[in-house]
């Protein structure tokens, strides 16, 4: 079966369907049902061509030789995702060569690039939630905190969880939960508490002081919860 007359096949049901809706509409609901009639009828005349559809479908990919990541067409691979592949180059510092990404970048590296494309197509993209891990990684004090105001806002339009470690980042959400790790004799458990304002500072003035918190790392905690409400 030729291409051709598959198509003649196709454009006469396209026409039969065409006049039935004529038909149909020329005389009301009265003759809908004997215009459908018409179009099953011309849809059979398809069926004796489908045996020959499955057998040139089968032609026509004999002798194409098939890989494990898709199919040699020529001397060219084509896959689900198409012929082409694409490496992204980056330079992490200044006065260094660009290099494969997937060779150099370290997983904060990643997180934070994730972030910035993320940031520029958040009004655009369908995924509702993003999810962030290690995007602090090997930062702090004024690059955190620009971080933090990244995360800030790509949560304008959609819904950003980010497990960080930085307070500057923490002061920055419109939540905080805290994940903390209890132990009992042979098992470890994880659990997830809600903060409250009062508790989002005592969590603050503990990633910003360690074990020893004093009035002053408080009211530093204090300040940081503001500024971040401030936005």
């Amino acid at each position: 079966l030729t291409p051709v007359k598959v198509g003649v096949a196709h454009g006469q049901i396209g026409q039969l369907g065409l006049h039935v809706g004529r038909e149909a509409g020329g005389r009301g609901l009265a003759g809908l049902g004997q215009a459908v009639g018409g179009l099953a009828q011309g849809l059979g005349q398809i069926d004796p061509l489908k045996p020959q559809l499955r057998q040139g479908a089968v032609r026509a990919v004999e002798g194409v030789p098939l890989r494990a990541q898709g199919v040699a067409v020529g001397d060219r691979l084509v896959g689900s995702k198409g012929a082409d592949k694409a490496t992204l180059l980056m330079s992490a510092n200044r006065g260094e060569t660009l290099a494969p990404l997937h060779r150099i970048a370290s997983g904060g590296e990643l997180s934070r690039l994730m972030l910035a494309v993320k940031r520029m197509i958040a009004a655009r993209d369908p995924v509702l939630t993003y999810i962030f891990d290690e995007v602090d990684t090997g930062v702090g004090g004024a690059t955190a905190e620009a971080i933090g105001r990244k995360l800030k806002a790509v949560s304008g339009d959609r819904q950003a969880l980010c497990i960080t470690h930085l307070p500057q980042i923490a002061a920055l959400g419109d939540h905080h939960l805290l994940v903390a790790k209890t132990h009992t004799a042979d098992r470890t458990h994880s659990t997830v508490e809600p903060l409250d304002e009062a508790g989002r500072v005592a969590e603050l003035a503990r990633m910003l002081g360690g074990a020893q918190i004093t009035e002053t790392t408080k009211a530093n905690a204090a300040e940081l919860l503001e500024l971040g409400a401030e936005g």
